[in-house]
C-alpha cells in the first residue's frame, strides 16, 4: 500500500493512518471514524467514491471466468498469449453471446494481429468493427468498448472519431484505469504529448500494478523524449512482466539513446526472443541493431523481412511510428541507412514514409 500511495502524491499512506483517531481504531472504533479514515485513505489515493466503477456480469460465472483468463493473457502481448486470450474471449461469447464485454477482447485481438504484423489489416479490422458492434448493441454504455473502439479507429486513421470514442468511454467512468491506458496513444500521435503524459499517469495511479498501464506510460514518456523517466518506467514494466517482448524493445530504444549500449543490445535480445517473429518486433530490434552497430543482425532483420510478404501487411497501421521517430532522434540513424546501400529505399518506402503523421492522414485507411 505504501508504493501505491507514491504513486499518487508524495504523501504516505502511513500517515493518514497515524492521525488521531487511528489510536483508538481497535475494537471499539465507530462507524464514523471509520468512515473519515477511509475517505483520508481514498483520498491520498486519488479514489473518488462518488464515481462507482459499473460492472454488468453474467448470471453464470463460467463465461465471466472466461472472460477474465482472456483478459489477463491479453495484457501480456506475447503472441501466444494472445492467440489464447482469444479463444478465452471466443468461449465467453459461445457461452453468453449477450454477455458484452467479451467482445472487446476479441476485437482487441483483431487490432493486435493488425498491428504488430500477424495478419492483413484490410482483413482483419472489418471483424474488429462487427465484433465492436455487436457488444455495444449489448451494452452501449460499456467504457471498454468504446475504448477498444478508439484504438480500432486510431489503426484506420480516423482521427475526431478516436477522439470521440475515448472520451466517451472516459465520460463514462472516469475512474477506470482502462480508457486512460488506451487514450495517451491517440494524444501522442497527435502530438499532444502532455496531455498523453496526464492520461497515462492518471492510469498508474488507479492500476498501478497493471502491466499495460506502466507500459503505456513508458510510451508516453518516449514520445515526449523524456528518456530518463522512461528508463525507469521500463524497468518497473518490466519487473511487473518479465516476459513482454514490446516492452523491452521500448527499453532497449531509450537505453541507446542514454548511452547504455550493452544493456540496450541485451534487453532487446530478450525482446527478440519474446517475439516469436513478428514483423512490427523485427523491426524494432533490427533498428537498435544498427543503431548500436551490430551491423549483420540488421542486415539479417532487413533481409528477411523482405523476403517475407509479412511486413507488407502492417505497413499502413501508424503504431509503426516509434521506428519513424525514433531514425529523427537518434544521431546513428543515418549509419543505419548507410549499412543497407543497396535496401535502404525499399526499407524506407516499407517502414519509414508511410509512418510520417501529417501526411499519413491523406493517404488510405488501413481498414
Amino acid at each position: 500500500m505504501r508504493s501505491v500511495a507514491r504513486v499518487g502524491r508524495d504523501t504516505d499512506l502511513t500517515q493518514c493512518l497515524h492521525t488521531p483517531h487511528r489510536r483508538v481504531l481497535p475494537l471499539r472504533t465507530g462507524p464514523h471514524t471509520l468512515l473519515r479514515t477511509g475517505c483520508r485513505v481514498a483520498e491520498v489515493l486519488h479514489v473518488h467514491l462518488a464515481v462507482q466503477v459499473r460492472e454488468k456480469r453474467p448470471s453464470d460465472m463460467n463465461p465471466y471466468v472466461q472472460y477474465l483468463k482472456g483478459a489477463h493473457l491479453l495484457k501480456k502481448r506475447r503472441p501466444d498469449d494472445v492467440r489464447r486470450a482469444f479463444e478465452y474471449f471466443q468461449e465467453a461469447i459461445r457461452l453468453d453471446p449477450g454477455f458484452a464485454e467479451p467482445y472487446y477482447g476479441a476485437a482487441m485481438f483483431y487490432n493486435v494481429s493488425a498491428a504488430y504484423g500477424v495478419l492483413p489489416p484490410r482483413s482483419v479490422l472489418p471483424h474488429a468493427e462487427e465484433l465492436l458492434s455487436k457488444g455495444l448493441a449489448l451494452d452501449e454504455n460499456s467504457t471498454r468498448l468504446y475504448s477498444t473502439l478508439g484504438m480500432l479507429r486510431v489503426f484506420q486513421w480516423r482521427w475526431a472519431e478516436a477522439e470521440q470514442a475515448y472520451r466517451r468511454a472516459i465520460s463514462l467512468e472516469p475512474t477506470n484505469a482502462f480508457p486512460h491506458m488506451a487514450y495517451p496513444i491517440l494524444c501522442s500521435f497527435l502530438s499532444r504529448h502532455n496531455e498523453a503524459f496526464l492520461h497515462a499517469g492518471k492510469a498508474v495511479e488507479l492500476e498501478p500494478l497493471d502491466l499495460m498501464t506502466n507500459f503505456r506510460l513508458l510510451q508516453a514518456n518516449y514520445y515526449s523524449r523524456r528518456y530518463d523517466e522512461a528508463v525507469r518506467t521500463g524497468r518497473i514494466a518490466i519487473e511487473l512482466t518479465p516476459d513482454s517482448p514490446y516492452t523491452c524493445f521500448y527499453l532497449a530504444l531509450f537505453l541507446a539513446a542514454l548511452g547504455l549500449k550493452e544493456e540496450a543490445w541485451s534487453t532487446a535480445n530478450k525482446g527478440r526472443k519474446l517475439n516469436d517473429g513478428l514483423p512490427l518486433g523485427e523491426g524494432y530490434f533490427g533498428y537498435v541493431a544498427g543503431a548500436l552497430g551490430h551491423t549483420a543482425e540488421a542486415r539479417s532483420v532487413v533481409r528477411e523481412l523482405e523476403a517475407g510478404a509479412q511486413e507488407v501487411t502492417t505497413r499502413r497501421c501508424p503504431l509503426h511510428r516509434p521506428i519513424s521517430d525514433w531514425a529523427k532522434q537518434l544521431p546513428p540513424s543515418n549509419a543505419w541507412r548507410q549499412l543497407l546501400p543497396n535496401t535502404s529505399r525499399s526499407w524506407d518506402r516499407r517502414w519509414y514514409s508511410p509512418l510520417t503523421m501529417r501526411s499519413a492522414t491523406k493517404q488510405d485507411s488501413c481498414g
